[in-house]
């Protein structure tokens, strides 16, 4: 949130090279993150014997489908505090629309033919869209 409103003060301050610094160290956080997410991944089977028992079996396509939506989301919310920052929400009202509007009938239609993993999936996906919207929307990076 703080990056929120730095980046009013910085846009208002026309004061980009913050900006496109702040952005660029936010997405190597990102990455760091999605390194982790990945390592966690790897390490799924033993964290959740230790976690919650080996009575409960966690499928390793839940795992990954998580790991996507956790890089997938880190990704969306990097942009959207940007954006929001420099008061450029009109593309992101219109895909978190049309993300609120699919979101439900898709996982509907994925859960039937994939289980849970199509549910999770259907969110993901609908992610990638806002996510890509947020990139977009942002005209230099």
């Amino acid at each position: 949130m703080p990056f929120w409103s730095a980046t009013t003060e910085a846009w208002i301050k026309k004061d980009y090279w913050w900006i496109k610094n702040t952005v660029n160290k936010l997405i190597m956080v990102w990455a760091l993150i999605g390194i982790i997410t990945v390592v966690m991944l790897i390490f799924s089977i033993f964290i959740y014997k230790t976690w919650v028992g080996k009575e409960i079996k966690v499928p390793i396509s839940i795992s990954v489908v998580i790991a996507f939506y956790v890089i997938i989301n880190g990704w969306y919310n990097l942009f959207s505090q940007f954006l929001n920052g420099v008061g450029k929400i009109k593309l992101q009202l219109y895909t978190s629309i049309f993300a609120a509007l699919i979101n439900i009938p898709m996982a509907i239609l994925l859960g039937k033919h994939l289980g849970i993993y199509g549910v999770i999936l259907s969110t993901c996906l609908l992610g990638v869209v806002n996510a890509s919207g947020r990139l977009y929307s942002t005209g230099k990076y």
